[in-house]
């Protein structure tokens, strides 16, 4: 790059700016989230693979993060009840992987 060791710092202190800030959002949603990172890992320690009826199970009531705020949760089933299966995306319906193979 052409650019001037001020122009340089200025990028580097934004970009440091970004990852710390990420850093601490990444840490804010797994202290919020602790009690279903636990029951994710005690699943896994149990079972070493999870199904995707686990997996909701599991994650029943979390919902999604909008940076700078606390998590929105999206309305689903309580846990230890079936998801309706109309609001699953199933696997046909998924976008291809390009980093897997067919």
């Amino acid at each position: 790059p052409n650019y001037s060791d001020e122009v340089a710092a200025t990028i580097d202190a934004e970009v440091r700016r970004l990852l710390d800030e990420a850093h601490l959002e990444a840490r804010e949603i797994l202290k919020l989230h602790r009690a279903t990172l636990d029951r994710l890992a005690d699943a896994l320690i149990e079972h070493e693979t999870l199904e995707e009826s686990d997996l909701l199970e599991i994650f029943a009531g979390v919902g999604t993060w909008s940076s700078g705020s606390q998590a929105t949760h999206a309305p689903g089933p309580p846990a230890g009840s079936s998801p309706d299966p109309s609001s699953l995306v199933t696997r046909s319906e998924r976008p291809p992987d390009p980093q897997r193979p067919s």
